[in-house]
């Protein structure tokens, strides 16, 4: 069950900083869209609205184009989930560019295009 979702420039209020991207997975027919589980940290300004131990987020980017992974993960056993150091987007036109920054393991980036974009936050 859906409990709250944000759209576009909505996701300004959401602090993504430390949490994880613990799943990619492209969807839709075409495979132009992509899905990001998050394994949020949640934030001060709305443990009173949600439950953040009780809830399973995603990202969904809709129409995906320009897509660069480039990140690297460095020494033995150091493969895992993604710890975004950095979100950030910005309009272009009707297009949102889109860029994650990782500095710790690994570290790198990922960067694309999308028309549109969700922070869906989910009841578990």
């Amino acid at each position: 069950m859906i409990a709250k979702t944000y759209v576009n420039s909505e996701i300004g209020k959401i602090v993504l900083d430390e949490s994880t991207i613990t799943s990619i997975k492209w969807i839709n027919e075409n495979g132009i869209d992509i899905e990001m589980e998050i394994d949020w940290c949640g934030q001060e300004d709305l443990k009173k609205e949600i439950d953040f131990l009780s809830v399973k987020t995603r990202l969904l980017f809709h129409f995906v184009s320009d897509i660069n992974f480039n990140f690297q993960h460095q020494g033995t056993y150091t493969i895992g989930a993604l710890e975004i150091s950095d979100f950030k987007f910005h309009a272009i036109g009707n297009q949102y560019s889109i860029a994650f920054r990782f500095d710790f393991q690994p570290v790198g980036h990922i960067k694309f295009i999308c028309n549109d974009f969700d922070f869906i936050i989910e009841e578990m």
